[in-house]
Protein backbone atom coordinates (compact mmCIF):
# COMPACT_ATOMS: atom_id res chain seq x y z
CA UNK A 1 0.00 0.00 0.00
CA UNK A 2 1.36 3.41 -0.88
CA UNK A 3 -0.34 6.75 -0.54
CA UNK A 4 0.64 10.36 -0.20
CA UNK A 5 -1.06 13.46 1.02
CA UNK A 6 0.01 17.08 0.66
CA UNK A 7 -1.17 19.46 3.39
CA UNK A 8 -0.46 22.75 1.65
CA UNK A 9 1.79 25.02 3.66
CA UNK A 10 0.98 23.53 7.06
CA UNK A 11 3.31 21.03 8.64
CA UNK A 12 1.22 18.88 10.94
CA UNK A 13 3.37 16.17 12.57
CA UNK A 14 0.46 15.08 14.76
CA UNK A 15 -1.45 14.10 11.62
CA UNK A 16 1.37 11.79 10.56
CA UNK A 17 1.72 10.33 14.05
CA UNK A 18 -2.04 9.81 14.36
CA UNK A 19 -2.02 8.05 10.98
CA UNK A 20 0.69 5.70 12.20
CA UNK A 21 -1.07 4.96 15.48
CA UNK A 22 -4.36 4.37 13.65
CA UNK A 23 -2.71 1.97 11.21
CA UNK A 24 -1.04 0.07 14.05
CA UNK A 25 -4.38 -0.22 15.87
CA UNK A 26 -5.67 -2.07 12.79
CA UNK A 27 -2.79 -4.53 12.92
CA UNK A 28 -0.73 -2.84 10.22
CA UNK A 29 2.98 -2.22 10.53
CA UNK A 30 4.43 1.28 10.12
CA UNK A 31 7.85 2.81 9.57
CA UNK A 32 8.63 6.53 9.56
CA UNK A 33 11.23 7.40 6.92
CA UNK A 34 13.04 10.66 7.61
CA UNK A 35 15.71 9.89 5.00
CA UNK A 36 13.30 10.99 2.26
CA UNK A 37 14.55 14.51 2.96
CA UNK A 38 17.94 13.44 1.60
CA UNK A 39 16.52 13.42 -1.93
CA UNK A 40 13.97 16.19 -1.52
CA UNK A 41 14.35 17.85 -4.92
CA UNK A 42 14.23 14.60 -6.92
CA UNK A 43 11.27 13.33 -4.88
CA UNK A 44 9.32 16.56 -5.37
CA UNK A 45 9.88 16.40 -9.11
CA UNK A 46 8.99 12.72 -9.38
CA UNK A 47 5.76 13.13 -7.38
CA UNK A 48 4.90 16.42 -9.12
CA UNK A 49 4.55 18.36 -5.89
CA UNK A 50 2.83 21.71 -6.21
CA UNK A 51 4.79 24.86 -5.42
CA UNK A 52 5.35 25.55 -1.72
CA UNK A 53 5.20 21.90 -0.68
CA UNK A 54 7.95 19.49 0.35
CA UNK A 55 8.48 16.21 2.16
CA UNK A 56 8.79 16.34 5.92
CA UNK A 57 8.95 12.57 6.39
CA UNK A 58 7.47 9.42 4.94
CA UNK A 59 5.19 6.86 6.52
CA UNK A 60 5.26 3.34 5.17
CA UNK A 61 2.11 1.37 6.06
CA UNK A 62 1.87 -2.34 5.33
CA UNK A 63 0.57 -5.70 6.45
CA UNK A 64 3.43 -7.39 8.25
CA UNK A 65 4.54 -10.85 7.16
CA UNK A 66 3.41 -13.57 9.54
CA UNK A 67 6.17 -15.19 11.53
CA UNK A 68 8.69 -12.45 10.78
CA UNK A 69 10.40 -11.06 13.85
CA UNK A 70 10.65 -7.29 13.60
CA UNK A 71 13.28 -5.36 15.49
CA UNK A 72 12.66 -2.05 17.19
CA UNK A 73 15.60 0.32 17.23
CA UNK A 74 16.85 0.58 20.80
CA UNK A 75 16.77 3.85 22.70
CA UNK A 76 18.49 5.19 25.79
CA UNK A 77 16.64 4.13 28.94
CA UNK A 78 13.89 6.51 30.06
CA UNK A 79 15.61 7.20 33.39
CA UNK A 80 18.53 8.69 31.44
CA UNK A 81 16.45 11.08 29.34
CA UNK A 82 13.13 11.80 31.08
CA UNK A 83 12.85 13.56 34.42
CA UNK A 84 10.03 15.13 36.40
CA UNK A 85 10.49 18.20 38.61
CA UNK A 86 14.28 17.96 38.49
CA UNK A 87 17.07 15.67 37.40
CA UNK A 88 17.19 12.35 39.18
CA UNK A 89 20.22 10.26 39.96
CA UNK A 90 21.36 8.35 36.90
CA UNK A 91 24.64 6.70 35.98
CA UNK A 92 24.81 8.28 32.53
CA UNK A 93 28.12 6.60 31.63
CA UNK A 94 26.64 3.16 32.36
CA UNK A 95 23.41 4.02 30.52
CA UNK A 96 25.36 5.08 27.42
CA UNK A 97 27.66 2.03 27.62
CA UNK A 98 24.63 -0.29 27.79
CA UNK A 99 22.95 1.58 24.96
CA UNK A 100 26.10 1.36 22.81
CA UNK A 101 26.04 -2.44 23.19
CA UNK A 102 22.34 -2.57 22.27
CA UNK A 103 22.85 -0.15 19.34
CA UNK A 104 25.69 -2.27 17.95
CA UNK A 105 23.70 -5.51 18.31
CA UNK A 106 20.75 -3.91 16.52
CA UNK A 107 22.92 -2.72 13.64
CA UNK A 108 24.63 -6.12 13.35
CA UNK A 109 21.26 -7.95 13.37
CA UNK A 110 20.01 -5.70 10.57
CA UNK A 111 23.15 -5.89 8.42
CA UNK A 112 23.83 -2.19 8.87
CA UNK A 113 27.20 -0.44 8.76
CA UNK A 114 28.77 -0.71 12.18
CA UNK A 115 29.33 2.56 13.98
CA UNK A 116 28.76 3.74 17.49
CA UNK A 117 25.84 5.85 18.66
CA UNK A 118 28.28 8.29 20.28
CA UNK A 119 30.03 8.71 16.91
CA UNK A 120 26.65 9.37 15.26
CA UNK A 121 25.74 12.05 17.81
CA UNK A 122 29.12 13.80 17.70
CA UNK A 123 29.40 13.57 13.90
CA UNK A 124 25.82 14.82 13.48
CA UNK A 125 26.59 17.90 15.57
CA UNK A 126 29.99 18.70 14.07
CA UNK A 127 30.10 17.58 10.43
CA UNK A 128 28.30 18.98 7.41
CA UNK A 129 28.93 15.61 5.68
CA UNK A 130 26.45 14.03 8.08
CA UNK A 131 23.65 16.11 6.58
CA UNK A 132 23.49 13.95 3.40
CA UNK A 133 22.34 16.91 1.31
CA UNK A 134 20.05 18.45 3.94
CA UNK A 135 22.48 21.35 4.23
CA UNK A 136 20.96 22.51 0.94
CA UNK A 137 17.45 22.75 2.39
CA UNK A 138 17.30 26.55 2.22
CA UNK A 139 18.08 26.50 -1.51
CA UNK A 140 15.58 23.67 -2.04
CA UNK A 141 12.82 25.58 -0.23
CA UNK A 142 13.51 28.72 -2.27
CA UNK A 143 13.33 26.58 -5.41
CA UNK A 144 9.95 25.22 -4.24
CA UNK A 145 8.61 28.79 -4.06
CA UNK A 146 9.00 29.58 -0.36
CA UNK A 147 9.79 33.30 0.13
CA UNK A 148 12.82 32.89 2.42
CA UNK A 149 15.38 35.61 3.04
Amino acid sequence: MCFSTVWGRAIRPEVLQSSGVSAESLGLGTVYIGALRDEETALGERLHFPEQSFVVTGLLVEWTAEGVQTLVRPRLPQNAVAFKNGYGPVDLKEAVATYERNFRAYREANGMKLKSWTFEVVNGATSIDYMDGRENMTDMLKGRGFPLK
